[in-house]
């Protein structure tokens, strides 16, 4: 069951983190700053525990909302994790499109990409695609600027690391268009860029969208929240807020725009309507 009442008010806390997440964040970054200038997250074990650490932070606080996208992820089908980071995501749709179903976790930066691909190996996760790429919305090369501060935060820029650039429509028609169930963005700032190479994708597939949207991060790279949640809903979305509302609520979308601009960084569920 979905809730369909459109809503005026401004997205509610679930939607986006709380004052309190936000404070452990920041402290959290100073604290991941503070070990990496000793140089331990260059070892295997001070890397472990920074996976261990940032999935904990992530289950508890950031993404505790994940398990109620489990309802939108249908056995058997193909989730696409873009941004896939250390792989938060993927390991938990790994196992929710089991029997026979697919994830394609999709990261550029190649130390994210080395710990995703081996925590797919110690878990045994053989149902993960790992794919080094920007998606975007041409394929090619593009340039990736590497936080060094920050490793949740590398992102799509006119300088840095090159890195190959998909389409996800471009993957998709590789693999001669499978069932999607779910498509998760989180690409500091570049969702317009992955909707617009996703075009064909929303328009056969109608697979339900968890995006982040962050204002600054999308003016930073000539976008902005009314432009991804606008080019969302003319492909036929409803937007919902954070799916840890059951069931979900419609809002609308100028609230979503108003919401966005005005508040941090928050995530959207986007269902096909037509």
């Amino acid at each position: 069951m979905v809730c369909v009442r459109p809503e005026k008010a401004v997205i509610t806390r679930s939607t986006y983190p709380s004052e309190g997440a936000r404070m452990l964040q920041r402290f959290l970054l100073w604290a991941y700053r503070q070990v990496q200038r000793t140089g331990a997250l260059s070892t295997a074990p001070g890397r472990a525990a920074l996976e261990f650490a940032y999935d904990i932070y992530k289950a508890r606080w950031e993404a505790s909302s994940v398990t109620a996208l489990k309802q939108f992820v249908r056995p058997g089908t193909c989730v696409v994790d873009v941004g896939a980071n250390l792989g938060f995501f993927s390991r938990r749709f790994a196992e929710w499109v089991r029997p026979g179903g697919l994830v394609l976790a999709i990261e550029p930066e190649a130390r994210n990409f080395e710990s995703l691909t081996a925590m797919l190996s110690r878990r045994g996760l053989a149902n993960v695609e790992a794919i080094r790429a920007a998606a975007a919305e041409a394929s090619g090369m593009l340039k990736l600027h590497v936080d060094p501060c920050h490793h949740a935060n590398h992102r799509i820029a006119d300088a840095g690391a090159e890195v190959r650039s998909v389409t996800l429509d471009g993957i998709l028609a590789e693999r001669r268009w499978p069932a999607v169930s779910l498509v998760k963005i989180d690409v500091q700032g570049a969702e317009e860029r992955v909707l617009r190479g996703a075009s064909e994708t929303l328009r056969r597939l109608h697979p339900a969208l968890f995006i982040e949207v962050d204002h600054s991060a999308l003016r930073a790279m000539n976008s902005s929240a009314e432009r991804v949640l606008a080019l969302v809903e003319s492909a036929g979305y409803q937007i919902y807020r954070s799916p840890g509302h059951t069931p979900p609520c419609a809002i609308s979308l100028q609230a979503a725009i108003e919401a966005s601009e005005s508040g941090a960084y928050g995530d959207f569920l986007c269902l096909y309507q037509r």
